[in-house]
């Protein structure tokens, strides 16, 4: 009688999962949905070269966005848990302590490839809807500077116009 052991099956690279997608609930109409959003990036990956970034994504290590870019409401749902980890601030697009505004983060968004200009330049449409269905006229990067604004109103713009646009189909 043979005895054979276990033999694990033989693979040719390193076993990696990509970050799993953040499940967002989100409230429209008085109806509870969830929306998948990936991780926003890491400081440190601001930091790699695009090829290294490119690298990684195809081992699987970090998420690839430029296959596919986000919609105006995912954009900004992301948008607003980068501004809560990376920390919002006012009068600069990054500040020095890397803090960012709205627009800063929607660049940093842009640049790695998550959103892509137009679908960014949507979601701004839908943060100047809202902004103007609640009686103001400025510019929303202006809006986010005034004096006395908090960051608990800067997030109840970005959810109210991601739900106006996911509401949208957008």
């Amino acid at each position: 009688m043979s005895t054979t052991s276990f033999q694990p099956p033989r693979t040719t690279g390193p076993q990696v999962t990509a970050p799993a997608p953040h499940a967002v609930p989100v409230v429209i109409g008085g109806r509870r949905r969830v929306l998948a959003v990936p991780p926003p990036p890491g400081r440190g990956r601001t930091l790699l070269p695009r090829p290294v970034r490119n690298a990684l994504s195809d081992l699987g290590l970090i998420y690839d966005p430029v296959a596919r870019p986000l919609i105006p409401s995912a954009h900004l749902i992301q948008l607003k848990h980068l501004l809560q980890s990376w920390g919002w601030g006012q009068s600069f697009d990054i500040s020095p302590s890397g803090r960012l505004c709205i627009r800063g983060g929607q660049t940093i968004l842009q640049h790695h490839g998550y959103v892509t200009p137009a679908a960014r330049a949507r979601a701004v449409e839908y943060m100047q809807r809202t902004l103007a269905g609640d009686g103001v006229s400025m510019e929303f990067f202006a809006w986010n500077d005034l004096t006395g604004r908090t960051f608990a109103e800067v997030e109840h713009l970005i959810t109210r116009s991601a739900a106006a646009a996911l509401s949208n189909k957008e």
